[in-house]
């Protein structure tokens, strides 16, 4: 019901698994299953480098598998940190990358995933094929060693790239600093985090503007120069963001400013 050709599904203890064909079942289920109910394994290596609830399977030295377990922000993340209300998360970013995402973005490999369903919450995980020596854009912009022109070229194929996710119709709702991945060696750029994805089509400007706006806010948020941005916003192409949508973020980009300046650095008030 769930699946596209390549990929098998089991369901064992309650829990639903998706895997695709080529991947062995013993080597992965009892891993996935002890992750699940524990949130923990041995087999599973929590990912160092600013991204939460994310974990390393080494199968070999050339193959490596990522868990992203989803999870809650906001206050909700104090509550139910795993559990989801009423949204199985994965199977919504497995449509996505089945029907649209794969072959057309710069996306990681999709090699499955998992749910287990509790009284309406959804405790899930998708799998992905770890692409070694990546750094969010976050931490590349932050790079003093790279060039001004290297960050200034990759700003470009950011751009270009969420302009094509958009034309395909899709909506990042988390279209953030660190749902962008750099390849250290080749310049590479990936998208990643399509769990609470749209599909919007035709997606117009105040829609597109929404995104970019969001993406803005990151860039505030995370401290890196608006210029930058604007950047990224010249690889996308548009000439303009849509008023409404920057009208709508105003309050928001007033607010993560008033914090920088008044709770992250109060020696600048006096």
């Amino acid at each position: 019901m769930y699946l596209q050709k390549n990929y098998n599904e089991f369901y064992i203890n309650n829990t639903s698994i998706i895997l695709r064909e080529d991947l062995s079942s013993d080597l992965y289920i009892t891993p996935i299953l002890q992750f699940i109910s524990n949130s923990s394994s041995e087999k599973w290596t929590p990912l160092t480098g600013g991204r939460d609830n994310i974990f390393l399977f080494e199968i070999d030295k050339n193959f490596l598998i990522s868990l992203k377990l989803y999870s809650h922000g906001g206050i909700f993340k104090y509550l139910f940190p795993e559990y989801l209300f009423f949204t199985n998360r994965f199977l919504n970013e497995f449509h996505l990358y089945r029907d649209i995402l794969k072959n057309e973005l710069p996306i990681p490999e999709y090699l499955g995933g998992f749910w287990r369903k509790e009284m309406g919450l959804y405790k899930c995980g998708v799998i992905t094929r770890y692409i070694s020596d990546t750094i969010t854009l976050e931490n590349f912009l932050n790079d003093v060693l790279t060039s001004i022109e290297d960050k200034y070229n990759i700003l470009i194929k950011c751009g270009k790239a969420i302009k094509k996710m958009h034309d395909l119709g899709i909506f990042h709702y988390d279209l953030q600093i660190r749902n962008i991945l750099v390849h250290k060696q080749s310049k590479s750029i990936y998208l990643i985090d399509f769990d609470k994805a749209k599909r919007m089509s035709p997606l117009n400007l105040f829609c597109r503007s929404l995104n970019l706006m969001r993406l803005k806010r990151s860039f505030i948020k995370r401290d890196i120069t608006i210029d930058f941005f604007a950047h990224l916003v010249k690889g996308y192409g548009v000439s303009h963001l849509s008023f409404p949508a920057q009208l709508l973020s105003y309050p928001h980009i007033q607010w993560l400013k008033f914090k920088k300046n008044y709770f992250q650095n109060p020696k600048e008030r006096q």
